[in-house]
């Protein structure tokens, strides 16, 4: 099993090779097993931050298209992985368009991984990648297909060899000398000699050979590889190339090499034909191959690959002897006749669960075909998937969305270039399913013994798990008549909060149902304040805690950590994680002192509702706590209805919100038109487009009539909240629950390494993710474990990125990012109430 620690990617000790190394994706670690990266020109959905056609997004033109996929077919030659195009960007890994990127940047590749872990042992990984090209270079006519011998072509591969893992050879500790810095040797070079190129240079290949071995993930070569082996290649200069223990395979490429295979069984690579070769036994187990690309010495190598053939070297067996050919006998000429054979029938395949149910509804199929024949995929008649297999012949295509059924079936049929169709490939059987159970009900019966007995009723063969805490601890299957029973064993005294989900035989999982009692003890404590400034001290078990009047702060022994912290519908839940300090409830309180530092918590759903409809994600515990100081430095109101009344006439109030439009995330998220930041600010705040009227409405105030940015946004969510019309009290539902999760996410930040790990863009990407599932019906009890897994997946706390996450692009330079972090402020706002959303 791979660990933590494997994910740094290792050096050859080849210059090379390792000044072209980066950090990641490590497509090579991604779980599920399998050699397919999925690649989709859909700009429907699933896009990078938000982004879609509203804000600038383009889709690649029908000749780019053809062009990227070209491109991928080189990449899947050289790689050995299939990559396999889909319409479902739910489905892709990786995503092509087009966006303005500014200034001299002509593209961009933004990359992006993560893991769950046990200790340092990887539990799962996962790895996306978004590949763009500048608007105006897409645009260009030279671009138009993308076509070998353009430069737009030459500046997908460049994008295409970051999406796989590999660097700009001038930065990073490791570089090339100024000599090679160029792209004859690299396409990733940005100093232009030659071209443009239509495929990747030596050095590039050197280093894809030295990360995925040639032949595929989790092949027999490459990193994380199955057999250990390493794939290494030399250069155009006599190079000296050692293997390791496991069987590998050495390259030279030209010049007089020394390759050392080392243990194992080696194999040493040539680019020409056996017969243009002399091999000499030198014995002592060294072997001599010369030819045009130069003389080798090869120690400790068994195996000799050319073009045409591979042979075992002289030094492990006596070569065959000469056999001199017959006389050649020279027949008429034959006039070519078409080819009317047709090819053999394709194979086909999917993975399927053990209960035959594939994942969706548009299951990846794939398979082996003739080479570079057409494969068709048919449900009956009906065509559903089309693309072309690889010149080793496999193939792989997502198909369009299927019916739900039991015993689906599909054929594949292959057509060459001739036109010659195959036969049908045997049937693949498989069954769909994409509606989840429904909710099942449950009730728990505590007897007076002791024993905890939970029944009820949900969808007949699915299984219902039982969790506490995160801990699943009983499990069982939902009978013929739809009834289930699970438990009766004795539980200790405790508060339980016992979630009831259900998973069905496709893997559709219901939302949770929560059953919430106590066992033992259920006194409660209370402890209440005056009206004036109180200090209240929690107790052992489980306290009621109100302020009643003025500025209070609840007192808990433990540190910060030690304690789950949570919003409820009318104040605060303070949880130990451990020990006798129970459940505490906290209302009409203004702060929590914890032993190492105290929660303020006034204005915190003020600044929540501000990040929230600026950004369109959670505060983060630094942003949070800062703004809620300059909030009551400024003696602002309490409340977010107040605060919007107050923005126009407070101008200590004016300039704290519409320092959220002057941020470096700002400027980040929205570079474009006023028209997509107003489509942005909708999503945030409400999961939909505005109506054209609020489009136009907003952009002309914000660009004509003075309105800025920050007073907008800041008006549209105040709109949301105090509509009373039937779909403004939904989209009121759906503003507060946000509120409330967003609150929980920060107060879920309890240690260094999750205030650390929420910082940048990919970490606030994931959780205005996590804020977009939200709806109007929301479970907020539910929602607790996605916010843990949101919180879980961040970088340093169980995910990863890198240096190369972000690799933008231009003709001659790098503009880059910014260098360091981004700071992470927040919005404006000003009595717009009415204005058409």
């Amino acid at each position: 099993m791979a660990t933590i620690s494997d994910l740094d990617t290792p050096l050859s000790g080849l210059n090379h090779i390792d000044a072209l190394l980066s950090s990641g994706p490590d497509w090579n670690f991604v779980t599920p097993v399998a050699n397919t990266i999925r690649y989709t020109f859909s700009i429907a959905s699933h896009n990078e931050g938000g982004n879609n056609a509203g804000t600038g997004l383009m889709a690649f033109s029908a000749g780019q298209q053809a062009g990227a996929r070209a491109a991928m077919a080189a990449l899947s030659a050289i790689t050995g992985i299939v990559f396999a195009e889909t319409a479902d960007g739910a489905a892709a890994n990786v995503h092509f368009c087009s966006k303005d990127l500014g200034g001299n940047t002509a593209g961009l590749c933004s990359w992006n991984s993560g893991y769950s872990n046990s200790g340092d042992k990887l539990l799962s990984f996962h790895a996306g990648a978004y590949v763009y090209l500048d608007d105006s270079a897409a645009a260009d006519p030279g671009n138009a297909t993308l076509a070998p011998g353009s430069g737009g072509l030459e500046i997908l591969l460049h994008e295409l060899g970051h999406m796989m893992g590999l660097k700009h050879p001038f930065q990073g500790d490791i570089r090339l000398p100024a000599g090679e810095d160029n792209t004859s040797n690299s396409l990733l070079s940005y100093t232009g000699q030659g071209g443009p190129y239509s495929t990747f240079s030596p050095y590039d290949i050197a280093a894809l050979n030295w990360l995925y071995g040639g032949d595929g993930l989790r092949g027999a070569l490459g990193i994380n590889s199955t057999g250990g082996g390493r794939y290494v290649t030399g250069t155009n200069r006599a190079d000296s190339l050692t293997g390791t223990a496991a069987n590998d395979r050495l390259e030279g490429d030209g010049g007089d090499d020394a390759l050392n295979g080392g243990n194992g069984t080696d194999t040493a690579v040539f680019r020409g034909n056996y017969a243009s070769y002399t091999v000499t036994n030198l014995g002592a187990g060294k072997v001599r191959v010369s030819g045009a690309d130069g003389s080798d010495t090869l120690t400790s190598v068994e195996v000799l690959k050319f073009d045409d053939q591979s042979v075992q070297s002289p030094q492990t067996v006596t070569p065959p002897p000469v056999v001199t050919p017959p006389p050649v006998v020279n027949l008429p000429p034959i006039p070519p006749a078409g080819d009317t054979t047709a090819p053999a029938a394709p194979t086909l395949t999917a993975s399927k669960n053990p209960n035959g149910y594939v994942a969706g509804d548009k299951p990846v199929v794939s398979g082996s075909a003739e080479a570079n024949a057409t494969v068709k995929v048919y449900s009956g008649a009906t065509l559903v998937a089309t693309t072309t297999a690889g010149a080793n012949g496999a193939w792989s295509v997502a198909t369009s969305a299927l019916a739900d059924g039991i015993n689906l079936s599909l054929t594949a049929r292959a057509t060459d270039a001739a036109n010659n169709v195959s036969i049908p490939s045997a049937a693949l059987q498989f069954n769909v399913d994409t509606k989840a159970p429904a909710v099942p009900s449950a009730s728990v019966l505590v007897a007076a013994s002791g024993s905890v007995q939970f029944s009820g009723t949900g969808e007949v063969g699915s299984i219902i798990s039982l969790s506490n805490a995160g801990t699943i601890f009983a499990e069982g299957t939902v009978a013929s008549d739809g009834s289930w029973s699970l438990g009766g064993s004795v539980l200790a005294n405790g508060k339980y909060d016992v979630t009831v989900s259900s998973l069905d035989k496709a893997g559709n999982a219901t939302a949770a149902k929560h059953l919430l009692f106590t066992l033992g003890p259920t006194d409660v404590t209370a402890v209440t304040g005056t009206a004036g400034d109180d200090s209240l001290l929690s107790t052992p078990g489980n306290d009621l805690i109100d302020g009643a009047g003025g500025t209070d702060t609840a007192s808990f022994p433990g540190l910060r950590g030690n304690y789950h912290v949570v919003r409820d519908s009318s104040g605060f839940v303070v949880t130990a994680k451990s020990g006798a300090g129970g459940m505490d409830l906290v209302r009409n309180v203004e702060s929590i002192k914890f032993g190492d530092t105290t929660l303020k918590l006034e204005y915190d759903d003020v600044v929540q509702a501000l990040y929230l409809a600026y950004f369109g994600r959670a505060a983060d515990s630094g942003g949070l706590a800062a703004f809620q100081s300059q909030l009551g430095g400024l003696k602002a109101p309490l409340t977010f209805s107040a605060v919007t009344a107050a923005y126009a006439t407070d101008a200590g109030l004016h300039s704290l919100i519409d320092s959220f439009g002057s941020s470096a995330e700002s400027a980040a998220l929205y570079p474009g038109a006023t028209s997509a930041f107003v489509t942005a600010v909708f999503q945030n705040i409400l999961g939909r487009a505005p109506a054209a009227a609020g489009l136009s409405f907003w952009t002309n105030a914000i660009d004509n009539a003075g309105l800025s940015r920050a007073n907008a946004s800041l008006s549209i969510m105040a709109g949301a909240l105090e509509n009373t019309s039937t779909q403004g009290l939904l989209d009121a539902r759906l503003v507060n629950n946000k509120i409330t999760i967003a609150s929980d996410f920060t107060l879920a930040i309890d240690n260094p390494a999750e205030v650390t790990g929420y910082v940048g863009i990919n970490a606030a990407a994931a959780v205005r993710g996590m804020l977009a599932s939200v709806t109007a019906s929301t479970d907020i009890a539910a929602f607790q474990a996605i916010i843990a897994k949101t919180l879980a997946s961040l970088p340093g706390i169980g995910a990863q990125t890198g240096s190369g996450k972000w690799e933008l692009d231009t003709v001659q330079l790098d503009t880059g990012l910014p260098g360091t972090p981004l700071v992470l402020v927040g919005v404006q706002h000003g009595g717009l109430i009415d204005a058409p959303m």
